[in-house]
């Protein structure tokens, strides 16, 4: 299916058949994405972790922000740009899909702090962007913005502007979708009920949207958003207003349902030094799931993993918990290493 064709079974549609021509949206996500049991954590035999696979949403380039490109994609076909760090998974995926939609996407890079895994990732940024703009400052991402913005303008060019981790009210519709779709996956039966939904907390769009789906959905799960980086997302304020204005876009397009009281809590545990700062706690739970043959990572999934599995330590009773693996592996996109014998 060429992959500018809407198709029904977007998360959203499903709910809401209404919804359909009615949501401006283009297809690059394979839905639903799986749930998986996660054995081995606890002594008991029936499996009290589970796993909401986002690192299976796309072949390409998969991960969280999927579901919001979709969103931030649709219309007409236009440059893109896009803001975050050096080694941004966001600014990757962007590109990455904007190429396979025949766009071309502009990169305003910050300094972070460097992993082997962030330098790779800048190494693709570099690959799949027509330009990539670093700056030393976030606040100078705005001004190379405006020069560039005047530049298109006088060439008569629209331009597609997608903010830092992908996050607004209209692309947090793509969480409150995947909240609908975990009630769904409940109701077949596919996993229990989670008690707690245990999510990382950069900018904010995947936690505020996941709360807003579950309560649409009819869930008392938790969502535990577990703060990676700045309080400037990283805190309630922000998170109600994304689901507020989303709740309102969905009323926009004709969805009538009264808004929901949101079960969310911030863990604020294990963020460590700082954004991109690997931290014992996550490189140890990181460890502990590639054994289990998950695949995570100490900036965003390594972290929240940890405080799923503290809480677990303290309550080994609570009822079935959820991970949300937000990784996208971009392993598939690095060239091959070359052996010695074929220098």
């Amino acid at each position: 299916m060429d992959r500018l064709d809407q198709r029904a079974d977007h998360p959203l549609i499903v709910r809401w058949p209404k919804l359909r021509g009615a949501l401006d949206y283009v297809s690059l996500g394979d839905w639903p994405t799986p749930i998986e049991p996660l054995s081995g954590l606890t002594d008991r035999s029936d499996s009290q972790v589970w796993v909401k696979r986002e690192d299976k949403s796309a072949s390409d380039v998969g991960g969280n922000k999927v579901r919001k490109l979709e969103l931030l994609l649709s219309g007409e076909t236009c440059p893109v740009v896009t803001f975050g760090p050096w080694g941004s998974h966001h600014v990757l995926a962007t590109a990455v899909h904007s190429r396979a939609l025949g766009r071309s996407c502009t990169a305003v890079l910050v300094p972070q702090h460097p992993t082997a895994h962030h330098c790779d990732v800048h190494a693709l940024i570099e690959e799949h962007c027509s330009r990539v703009i670093h700056v030393a400052r976030p606040v100078d991402s705005g001004r190379q913005l405006a020069d560039w913005g005047r530049a298109l303008m006088r060439s008569s060019r629209r331009l597609r502007v997608i903010p830092p981790g992908g996050t607004s009210p209209g692309s947090t519709l793509g969480f409150v979708g995947a909240g609908l779709e975990i009630g769904r996956q409940v109701d077949e039966g596919v996993c229990p009920a989670p008690t707690r939904l245990y999510v990382a907390l950069g900018t904010g769009g995947t936690a505020a949207g996941l709360a807003l789906g579950l309560a649409l959905a009819g869930l008392a799960t938790e969502v535990v958003a577990v703060r990676v980086a700045s309080r400037i997302a990283g805190n309630r304020r922000w998170l109600d207003w994304l689901a507020q204005r989303a709740w309102r876009r969905l009323t926009e397009l004709g969805v009538s349902s009264s808004y929901p009281r949101l079960n969310i809590r911030i863990d604020h545990r294990f963020i460590g030094p700082g954004y991109t700062h690997p931290t014992r706690p996550a490189s140890d739970a990181v460890e502990r799931a590639s054994a289990l043959g998950l695949a995570l990572e100490t900036t965003y999934t390594g972290k929240t993993f940890a405080a799923l599995l503290a809480d677990l330590k303290a309550d080994p009773t609570g009822g079935p918990q959820m991970l949300l693996n937000s990784f996208g592996p971009v392993d598939h996109l690095l060239e091959p290493p070359v052996r010695a014998e074929e220098r």
